[in-house]
């Protein structure tokens, strides 16, 4: 938080907004949203827009909350904006994020073309465990039942090889 704040305050808002992408996720789960929340008003307006790392971060916030509106929003915002990028693992992930927002409002299907993976991405066993929550969520959602526990255990199963403690 000190390192983000101290980029903030250098002007440095490409390694700010990097270090917070980084470690955003990890201050939510430990710390809660309210320092994100803080730092993320610290940059300027047009960043807080436009930045696909601000985005990223303002769609995990959301979820944090279970503000589905905005987690959707935000996430189809940071995805279109990594993509823009040329950074297609980051905009794939933040489409997995955008994928849980409209699970919760029913949309399955637009929650499965978010998970596509093109081949020429790199996605780690990370990406597939959140994205394994997203089939899970559909399979309970739907009333598949017989689906429930074959899902939930390939999420498990990755989940077991992460070292992130945010998953």
């Amino acid at each position: 938080l000190r390192r983000i704040g101290f980029l903030i305050g250098a002007g440095d808002w490409s390694e700010a907004e990097e270090t917070l992408r980084d470690a955003g996720a990890t201050i939510i789960a430990t710390v809660g949203v309210a320092p994100v929340l803080r730092l993320l008003d610290k940059f300027p307006a047009e960043a807080q827009r436009g930045s696909a790392n601000l985005l990223y971060m303002r769609c995990l916030v959301a979820w944090s909350r279970w503000d589905w509106p905005t987690m959707r929003e935000a996430g189809a915002a940071a995805a279109a904006a990594f993509a823009r990028l040329g950074q297609a693992r980051l905009a794939w992930r933040a489409g997995v994020y955008e994928s849980i927002a409209h699970v919760t409002a029913g949309s399955h299907e637009e929650a499965l073309r978010r998970l596509v993976v093109d081949p020429e991405v790199e996605v780690t066993r990370d990406d597939l465990a959140l994205a394994g929550v997203v089939r899970s969520y559909i399979a309970l959602d739907s009333g598949r039942l017989d689906e429930v526990a074959p899902r939930y255990r390939e999420m498990v199963e990755l989940l077991e090889q992460s070292r992130d403690p945010v998953l």
